[in-house]
Formats: structure tokens, C-alpha cells, sequence
């Protein structure tokens, strides 16, 4: 029977950083992770069997979040061979006929792009800007801290800026009173804007829920940090945290599949593996897989408070039933947006290539929601579409690509597994064959539908954010009243994933705010 200080169910992103915080503060810690190797969903590594030497990604590819905090520099990263590549600019939208629209860090800049097809839009756009640099600065504010370390004093802040600001106050009174869809229509008339902003929001939230209209802000966080990518692919973030925690002295334990954790007198005590070994923590437990996982699959019943008893079957992941389709393929030779390279070359001759590029109209993306709400697949189902490849080229040979395609599918459909990936893959590709020069060169793929997605990674109902986010899920509210903010009814197991404050994405927080509920709580 082995003794740690912490345990760590969990060896993502944010399971990894919340045992670095732990172990810089002296403790003994040890991370548990199910798979073979540690990351989760934020891994880069090779996929095909036929093609080693190529680095794919399943799941996130960019860091903007995580550069928003002090993780990286607190960690000291660096020295273990992480840094990113600023990519500009990093998201667009692109039509069959090779149109285009692009999000640059710049606002003037993206808003003469967006001129190009609409002087109203663009006029508009820099209006909101303005008021959306308001309304990140009152979420940061809020979101860069525990919810134990925020009180009425930030209320108050908040507060006094909406009131200050009548533009402020009467944007978001209506973002928050309308869905992302609505909010498109009613604001932005030149479809490019439309789409790309349809997309954005898909990827953030259910766009067609009451309230998401707010982020619609969130476009402006590209316009602080940028689009950065890290270097080698996002193992390469898993790797520095790792070397960092190991340098420390925690420890990282792969595949290790927690049965259940241990709770003696309403007091996490540790770990039962699936092999039957038992792991003592004497001072705490950080579950930082999804929530559903680490307060209804690791806890037995009769260890289980009644508030979360009855919040956990209500707790929302991919509730629209929109999941993640995801392929990954090794291409031999080069990719192109070429027809959208020859337009913009015309016009400005700004490199796209490496841009996520995102496609459909508005109308597209609603009739796909509709669709895929009900089970099945809209009439053109919008898509995404990366060249990691173009701006790292330590992810494929010389002359080589990577391809990374994206679209959302239903989790719960009529048809089987096996049909629902095949024609989903058959689907996506050929529908980037309109777009990107180059993908008949494949020589493998890597596929993801939202089941495994959960089976692989652990994500609920493929829920990348393990908890949809939405207002009413956020704060306090996350993953469910009474649950927010870290640390739990059981004395000493802290929730410190994606499902926790303050949410989804390469973040980092949840995990540093968990290790720094359990330092506090333990004095």
C-alpha cells in the first residue's frame, strides 16, 4: 500500500498542473492516469501506423487560454522546451469559390477585412469591440482567480462598470437575452461575418441555447493574445509539465484505471484501482477528469452527498447532442487552400494556409443544429479545417502535411457506430477536397467520432469541456449549484477539471485552482 499527500485521478492538462502548484509546495504527489500515456485529449503524437513520423492531433491544438494566465512562467516552461508559434492570422472563413474572411490579432485589421464585403459590418464590428474589451476585462477579472479569493468587492467593480457604461450595459443585456444565432442575424448582414461568427460560437457553446448570445465577446480574445500554437504540437505542453512535475518529485502513473475513491467519514482518503491496489492520500484527492466521472463513477453510492446525488444527473455535456467528429491524416505532399491563396493574393497576398479555416452561411449552421439535434446530419454540414503542418513543420516530414478536419454530428442517432463513421468520414473529407489542394496524397487517417471521443478520452458524450458551456454553467454555477468553486462536500477531494471554474479549453486554472483549494484548506 503506497502513501502520497495528493493524489491525482487524471493526467490531462489541468490533472498535470494541479500536481505541479501541489508538489512545488513540498508535498508528495502522484498522478493517475488510465491511458499509456499522460495528456488526455491535449496530446500531439504519431497515429498512423503507416506514417510515424508524422505528429497528429486529436483534440486542442491551441494555446491562446493557457498564455492568458501566469502558468507558464510561474512553472518556468520554458526550460523544458516549451514555446509557441504566434500564428497571423489564426482562424477565417472560406467559401467554395475561394472567398475569404480572416481574424487577425489586429481589430483594425480584421474590420478591413471585414469591409471588404460590408462597410456596415465593419463599422459595427469596431463599435463592439470597444464594448467587448469591456465585458473580457470584467470576465478575466472574475475568471483569473479562485471563487474562494473573489467576494463582494469584485461584484461591486462589475457592477460600477456596467453602470458607467450605458453601451456596456445595453450590449449585454441583449447577448444575454437571445441565442448565439440570433444575435449573429440581428447584428451582421455580409454572410463571411455571419459564418464565421456561426462557427466560432459552435465550437464555445450551443449556439441555438437561450443566453449564449454573449459569446459573440468572445472573438475579442483573439484580438488581446492572438492564435499561438505550441511548438512540436500540444504534447509538447504535456512534456514540459511532466519534466516540470518529475523534476519536483511528483510522480506519473500511466495506465492506472481508478475503480473507485476511497471516503471514510466523509473524507477522501485515496484510491482503489481497477487491479485491486489501493493508494492512500493523506491530505487530499483532485479529480481531474469531467465531474460526472470523479463524483458519479469513483464514488459509491452511499459516499455521495445528496446535493450532488441530485445535480449529477442533470449536469450538462453535448445537452444539444451536437459532439465532435474528428480526422486526422498524413499527407505525402504538400496541402494548399489554393483557390483562397490566389484570391487573397489578389487582394493583399496575406498567407492563409495555416489559418483554421471554418466554412458554411448562417443558415447552414442553423439548419445543421436543427438537424443534429433530432439525430441526423444537416444538408451541408459546416466544417474546420487546420494545416498544423504550414506553420510547424517539426510535425511532418520535409514537404510532408498534416491535416487536421473537424465538423459536430450527432452523439445519440439511429444509425450505428460504424455507419455514423462512415459516412461522416466520407463526408468531411471530400468536402475539404473543395478547399485544400493536396489531401488525394493520404497515406492514413486517425478517426474520433463522440463515442470515442468518451471511450478513449473520457469525455462526456465527447463534451470536450467535459461541462457545456453556457451562463447558467459558469462561476459558481460549475458544473452545478453547490459544486462550484473547486473543493467539495467530501473533506478533501477538490474537482480540478475542465468541468470546474473557470472552464473548458487549454486553461490550465481549473487544475491550478484546485491545487490551491487543497493547499489553503489543508493551512
Amino acid at each position: 500500500m503506497k502513501n502520497f499527500d495528493y493524489l491525482v485521478v487524471g493526467g490531462g492538462h489541468n490533472g498535470l498542473v494541479a500536481a505541479c502548484y501541489l508538489a512545488r509546495s513540498g508535498h508528495s504527489v502522484q498522478v493517475l492516469e488510465k491511458r499509456q500515456v499522460a495528456g488526455g485529449a491535449s496530446i500531439s503524437q504519431p497515429l498512423v501506423s503507416v506514417a510515424p513520423e508524422y505528429t497528429l492531433s486529436p483534440g486542442a491544438i491551441d494555446a491562446v487560454f493557457i498564455r492568458q494566465t501566469s502558468i507558464i512562467e510561474e512553472l518556468r516552461l520554458a526550460r523544458f522546451g516549451f514555446s509557441l508559434i504566434d500564428v497571423d492570422p489564426g482562424y477565417g472563413w472560406v467559401n467554395e469559390d475561394g472567398d475569404s474572411l480572416m481574424l487577425f490579432q489586429s481589430v483594425k485589421q480584421t474590420a478591413e477585412d471585414i469591409k471588404y464585403y460590408s462597410k456596415k459590418d465593419a463599422s459595427q464590428y469596431l463599435e463592439l469591440a470597444e464594448v467587448f474589451q469591456l465585458i473580457l476585462e470584467i470576465q478575466s477579472d472574475f475568471m483569473s482567480r479562485p471563487l474562494s479569493q473573489s467576494g463582494w468587492c469584485d461584484l461591486v467593480r462589475a457592477a460600477w462598470k456596467l453602470v458607467a457604461d450605458k453601451s456596456l450595459r445595453r450590449t449585454l443585456g441583449r447577448l444575454l437575452s437571445v441565442s448565439a444565432y440570433e444575435a449573429i442575424a440581428e447584428t451582421f448582414e455580409s454572410e463571411p461575418l455571419r459564418g464565421l461568427y456561426a462557427y466560432w460560437c459552435a465550437i464555445a457553446c450551443p449556439p441555438d441555447a437561450e443566453n449564449s448570445g454573449v459569446f459573440l465577446a468572445s472573438f475579442s480574445q483573439i484580438h488581446q493574445l492572438g492564435c499561438s500554437r505550441p511548438r512540436g504540437g500540444m504534447s509538447s505542453l504535456i512534456n514540459a509539465l511532466s519534466n516540470c512535475l518529475m523534476e519536483l518529485g511528483g510522480e506519473i502513473r500511466t495506465s492506472a484505471s481508478v475503480k473507485n475513491i476511497v471516503v471514510e467519514n466523509s473524507q477522501a482518503r485515496g484510491v482503489v484501482l481497477n487491479s485491486g491496489e489501493v493508494i492512500n492520500a493523506r491530505l487530499g484527492v483532485i479529480g481531474a477528469c469531467a465531474p460526472q466521472i470523479t463524483l458519479g463513477q469513483l464514488l459509491q453510492d452511499n459516499d455521495r452527498p445528496q446535493n450532488v446525488r441530485e445535480q449529477l444527473p442533470f449536469i450538462p455535456a453535448n445537452a444539444s447532442n451536437m459532439g465532435p467528429f474528428k480526422i486526422d491524416m498524413a499527407i505525402d505532399g504538400p496541402l494548399l487552400f489554393e483557390r483562397a491563396s490566389q484570391k487573397r493574393g489578389q487582394r493583399d497576398g496575406v498567407d492563409i494556409n495555416g489559418a483554421s479555416l471554418m466554412t458554411g452561411t448562417l443558415d447552414e449552421h442553423v439548419d445543421h443544429t436543427s438537424q443534429v439535434r433530432l439525430g441526423r446530419l444537416g444538408k451541408k454540414p459546416p466544417i474546420w479545417m487546420t494545416v498544423l503542418s504550414h506553420n510547424d513543420k517539426t510535425l511532418a516530414p520535409e514537404g510532408k502535411s498534416t491535416a487536421y478536419l473537424y465538423t459536430s454530428i450527432p452523439v445519440k442517432t439511429d444509425m450505428s457506430e460504424e455507419e455514423l463513421s462512415h459516412r461522416c468520414s466520407n463526408f468531411l473529407v471530400e468536402s475539404s477536397k473543395q478547399y485544400l489542394v493536396g489531401l488525394g496524397a493520404e497515406l492514413g487517417r486517425n478517426t474520433l467520432t463522440p463515442l470515442a471521443f468518451n471511450d478513449e478520452f473520457s469525455l462526456p458524450n465527447g463534451c470536450i469541456y467535459h461541462v457545456d458551456m453556457l451562463p447558467t454553467r459558469l462561476g459558481p454555477l460549475r458544473p452545478a449549484r453547490g459544486l462550484g468553486g473547486g473543493s467539495t462536500e467530501i473533506k478533501s477531494l477538490y474537482l480540478g477539471g475542465a468541468g470546474s471554474h473557470p472552464g473548458g479549453g487549454v486553461y490550465g486554472l481549473p487544475g491550478k485552482f484546485a491545487a490551491q483549494e487543497a493547499l489553503i484548506s489543508k493551512g
